[in-house]
């Protein structure tokens, strides 16, 4: 609920610019949800940018980013 509070005025402010949406499904669902999604997008949109570079060079990566881009090949 804090969350909505805090985003109101700045929901309030893309409405008046784009005009008035709709209930959706997405907007229906936890917070949780959102935040699965845009990590499996986040991972995949970063692989098909960087993958060129990644198999030309063979960087030295933290643990954690080697593990995302595995991951955003499954």
């Amino acid at each position: 609920m804090e969350v909505q509070l805090a985003l109101a005025p700045s929901v309030d402010r893309l409405a008046a610019l784009i005009g008035q949406g709709a209930m959706s499904h997405w907007r229906r669902k936890a917070l949780s949800v959102w935040q699965r999604a845009q990590r499996v997008l986040q991972g995949s949109d970063a692989w098909r940018t960087f993958q060129p570079w990644l198999d030309g060079h063979n960087p030295r990566l933290a643990f954690s980013v080697a593990r995302a881009c595995c991951k955003a090949l499954s």
